[in-house]
């Protein structure tokens, strides 16, 4: 039976104003066109699409179902559509055979005539294909309707947003867990698809590494003592306030190790704000999403917040204190052995969901003090 309270708890990482909209659609679509009879999967598929709409972390959860597929159908030839940034986080991997990408206007809110028209002849093309199983790895009734386009015989997916009229294969919603990949992967159970490893993976070639071990180099950094701190997310809600940061790096930069700030393309302001706390600058490392892995490959510990670094970090399996707080560990912690979570569930409004109004003073955040961050930090690194 279907966990009724899963789902909900689901569901509440979603806009809820855009999820009703959706679900209303849904219904007046589904008064007119009835959802297709879902029969037994074959045994073998020759053209597999995913598809995963959202942002880097999502990108990243979603190469377990890529790996597994690749596992289970080796032989078939295996499509991603995703954005932009799928081509070069994904340049190489053994289990993706083609990378087609556009700007999924739900994620990146371009609905510009030019993005669609791009979106259009993608959908040509992958109609082309022919493809036997088309899987939505994002849970998006968008995601369904794109899937019917491109003439996927078979469309898989989880109907709680809407977009069941356009699916073929509609599993019940997992009941016993609120982790995204977990929830994600189950859907291949539906193929009767046995999954063993959970872990994501990033291909990284000699060039990403070479770029890695020459910018430690060049800063005189000692890569078998090195420390990264990454102080941003996608949401303001999950930065840790930078004081904090600034009061973790002193003390590591005591304890000798070697503190290295890893910058992304919002993170301009809290970084200066860091160096600005600090007596002494200490080095930014800013490159692709390759060349950060690779960095990461070369660090004792990470210090992070719940980013896409953090799913990035469990990839290379780089030992990773992640501070969570907005958000619940439950939901995004990469399912990997090398995470540690500073974490204090002890409001009524934790976590920060759509259906809930975001507030100003963070006092999730603030409970986790620099002491517990440095006091988990050191223990960390004497075990690494």
């Amino acid at each position: 039976m279907e966990n009724h309270s899963a789902k909900r708890t689901f569901l509440n990482s979603y806009n809820q104003r855009r999820l009703k909209i959706g679900l209303l659609c849904d219904k007046i679509v589904r008064f007119f066109f009835h959802p297709p009879t879902p029969k037994k999967p074959p045994k073998v598929f020759s053209k597999i699409l995913v598809i995963q709409s959202h942002l880097i972390g999502d990108l990243v959860m979603t190469t377990p179902i890529l790996q597994t597929l690749r596992k289970a159908y080796p032989d078939a030839r295996i499509y991603l559509l995703a954005n932009k940034f799928a081509s070069d986080l994904l340049k190489g991997a053994y289990f993706v055979d083609k990378i087609y990408t556009i700007r999924f206007p739900w994620s990146t809110y371009d609905y510009s005539w030019g993005n669609l028209r791009s979106i259009y002849s993608v959908v040509r093309s992958l109609r082309k294909e022919n493809i036997d199983l088309a899987i939505d790895a994002k849970i998006d009734a968008r995601n369904a309707f794109l899937m019917f386009l491109i003439g996927a015989k078979r469309r898989l997916g989880y109907d709680i947003t809407g977009g069941g009229s356009f699916l073929t294969d509609t599993p019940d919603f997992p009941a016993n867990s609120e982790n995204m990949t977990e929830i994600r992967l189950s859907l291949l159970k539906h193929l009767g698809i046995e999954i063993s490893d959970k872990a994501p993976v990033i291909p990284l070639s000699k060039e990403d590494m070479t770029v890695a071990e020459n910018f430690l180099e060049s800063r005189h950094l000692n890569r078998n003592n090195l420390v990264g701190i990454h102080p941003g997310a996608s949401y303001k809600a999950r930065i840790w306030l930078p004081e904090n940061l600034a009061v973790v790096i002193r003390g590591l930069k005591k304890e000798g190790v070697d503190v290295i700030l890893i910058k992304g393309p919002k993170d301009e302001r809290i970084v200066t704000q860091i160096q600005g706390m600090l007596k002494e600058p200490i080095e930014i490392f800013e490159g692709t999403l390759k060349g950060v892995t690779a960095l990461l490959c070369y660090c004792r510990l990470l210090i992070c917040m719940d980013s896409a670094i953090l799913q990035l970090s469990a990839a290379t399996k780089t030992p990773t204190l992640a501070i969570y707080g907005s958000t619940s560990p439950l939901r995004t912690k990469p399912l990997t052995s090398n995470i540690v979570i500073s974490y204090h569930k002890e409001f009524d409004c934790q976590p920060c969901d759509y259906n809930k109004p975001f507030c100003t003073d963070k006092k999730c955040m603030s409970a986790i003090t620099p002491e517990e961050v440095l006091r988990k930090a050191r223990q960390m690194l004497r075990s690494n």
